[in-house]
């Protein structure tokens, strides 16, 4: 079964990894999957998955807390422009 998850928005917290927010469409992510975005050279490695819940009780999102990226790809993490982007999760 394919894992689909669409991505809202990104960011980084230091010293813990990048973290990028939005909805599983389908499937279930689990800690140690990994998927990959356009322009970011390397798999990308989840370390947690947790509900995040907004003051709006009908937005409730997803955040994939991800395993530090290299140097060279936290700079590009930085640049992302990634709203609605679907990506597969394996």
């Amino acid at each position: 079964m394919a894992r689909q998850f669409v991505i809202d928005h990104t960011f980084s917290i230091r010293g813990r990894g990048p973290v990028v927010c939005g909805k599983i469409v389908s499937g279930t992510i689990e800690k140690g999957m990994t998927f990959t975005i356009p322009t970011i050279d390397e798999p990308i490695v989840v370390q947690s998955v947790d509900i995040i819940r907004s003051v709006q009780p009908s937005r409730r999102e997803t955040g994939l807390l991800c395993a530090q990226l290299s140097e060279a790809n936290q700079a590009a993490w930085r640049e992302l422009d990634v709203g609605g982007l679907e990506i597969t999760v394996a």
